[in-house]
């Protein structure tokens, strides 16, 4: 503002500050220059004028803004109180990141108070505020998870700054005063500080320096224990490799030669070969499949032998021992009392017949038919050979091997019509 008068032009500087709050708008003289009171107050006067007039173009500030839960966890119902200005038209507009950023959910007309709004899933923190499409108040509202705080930042903002400025300027004065008798203080404090902290901060650099040396030292350290440790268990792994390979590779030598020997036909041989084996292995050589089949053909080929081995000896004293009466009367005299010793002793016994387990039905009946036929030693003996279990009609066990051979020609004659062609045979335990 310029005056003049009486030939002198004088210059008047007024600063003056508007503010306006929910349901209030106020000046706040901020500062003067060459001002009488008149001055002011007709100055003064003209802004209120000029703000009264622009007062409709600011628009109606809602106001009671509130949140509450809707029917759901994730909907939001936001109320307020209409500026009562017809014709306005609101903002509402939510924030997730703390207010660095607002989204528009909707516009609504003067008369509405009322917009439910649907939170995304996952929850978070939100904040809503509400205004005047065009103005430039605002209400902050927050909601979290349900629990509501309602604040009125514009308001408490512009109440906030009025009261820095008084303080700031009291401050000042004081500041002012008590400045040239700290000025001298405040300076050297200021050295003393820098001094201080310089000092300070070449201790810590001197700690972090050593500090880091250390750690590399004994990262180092570490380091090289932990691929010395490494390279002695691949090492120690390799040997266990070796080791275990090698034993294999005997294992395996053991079973090679076992089973040539078991083409040569050599039962002894093989058998201590599979001892050696056995004694090598402990409990594990049974899990062991060449070793199993081995030991199953060492037993079929055993009992193969035996078998031939019985065939040929009553093959013989069939040919010596029935080709005249004489001899069996001398036999039968030389015997004396019967040496029957049971089915389950040591001794020679008659096999009727052979049954595998498929025949087990058909061996039971082989057995009832002997029996009925009069012969009281007849047993059933079962037998696993080479991985099969056999079923065997025996008649015995007697001690002297004639009395078997009598038995053997008594059953053959009176059960030649059931195909009945026994034979003598040694049965052990």
């Amino acid at each position: 503002m310029v005056w003049k008068g009486a030939g002198i032009v004088k210059q008047v500087v007024l600063t003056v500050k508007l503010i306006i709050t929910i349901g209030a708008t106020s000046l706040l003289l901020v500062g003067c220059q060459n001002a009488t009171l008149n001055e002011i107050t007709k100055r003064t006067s003209s802004v209120a004028q000029e703000v009264a007039g622009n007062k409709q173009r600011v628009g109606a500030v809602p106001t009671n803004l509130e949140i509450t839960q809707g029917s759901s966890s994730t909907e939001m119902i936001v109320t307020w109180r209409d500026g009562g200005i017809p014709g306005s038209i609101y903002r509402i507009d939510r924030s997730s990141d703390g207010g660095r950023s607002w989204q528009l959910r909707s516009r609504v007309a003067s008369g509405v108070e009322t917009y439910r709004d649907k939170l995304p899933k996952g929850g978070g923190r939100f904040l809503y505020r509400i205004r005047v499409e065009k103005g430039s108040l605002q209400d902050v509202e927050i909601v979290e998870r349900g629990a509501v705080q309602l604040t009125h930042q514009q308001q408490l903002a512009e109440e906030r700054e009025i009261k820095e400025a008084q303080k700031r300027e009291e401050e000042e004065r004081a500041r002012q005063i008590a400045a040239a008798e700290l000025e001298e203080k405040r300076l050297q404090a200021e050295k003393d500080a820098r001094e201080e902290a310089e000092r300070l901060a070449a201790e810590e650099a001197e700690k972090a320096r050593l500090a880091t040396e250390k750690a590399a030292r004994e990262e180092a350290e570490r380091a090289a224990e932990l691929k010395a440790k490494q390279q002695a268990e691949l090492q120690a792994r390799e040997e266990k490799r070796k080791k275990l390979e090698k034993r294999k590779k005997a294992e395996a030598a053991i079973l090679d030669r076992a089973e040539k020997d078991l083409e040569k036909g050599d039962v002894s041989a093989v058998e201590k070969s599979l001892k050696e084996y056995r004694e090598k292995k402990g409990k594990s050589a049974d899990k062991v499949k060449r070793y199993s089949k081995l030991k199953q053909k060492v037993v079929s080929m055993k009992q193969v032998l035996d078998d031939l081995e019985q065939v040929k000896v009553a093959e013989q004293y069939m040919k010596q021992g029935t080709s005249s009466n004489a001899v069996k009367s001398k036999k039968k005299k030389s015997r004396g009392k019967s040496s029957l010793l049971g089915k389950s002793a040591e001794g020679w016994v008659v096999q009727v017949a052979t049954y595998p387990e498929s025949k087990k039905r058909d061996a039971y009946s082989m057995l009832s038919t002997v029996k009925k036929s009069g012969f009281k030693s007849v047993f059933l003996k079962r037998q696993e050979l080479a991985g099969r279990v056999l079923y065997r009609i025996r008649l015995g066990a007697y001690g002297n091997k004639e009395e078997a051979v009598e038995l053997q020609e008594k059953i053959n004659g009176k059960m030649a019509d059931k195909g009945v062609a026994s034979r003598v045979i040694m049965q052990k335990k």
